[in-house]
């Protein structure tokens, strides 16, 4: 009974670290994500509906695309 006890301890330990490990790169995974997501989007100073995921111009009155803030 005394070395099932123990086992069981160890089994239990063994356990725990695994899953701490993986909810670790889990969160990795996340971050990532996160910085993928904050791209760059550029408007038009007269058309605000014109948005666009790089510079150009804007298709509704040929001026020059600003970075969005």
């Amino acid at each position: 009974m005394k070395y099932f006890i123990i086992i069981l301890s160890l089994f239990t330990s063994i356990a725990a670290v695994s899953c701490g490990s993986s909810s670790e790169h889990k969160g990795h995974a996340a971050a990532d994500t996160n910085r993928t997501t904050t791209a760059k989007k550029y408007t038009c100073p007269m058309d605000a509906d014109v948005v666009a995921d790089k510079p150009g111009t804007c298709p509704k009155c040929k001026m020059e695309l600003v970075e969005k803030s």
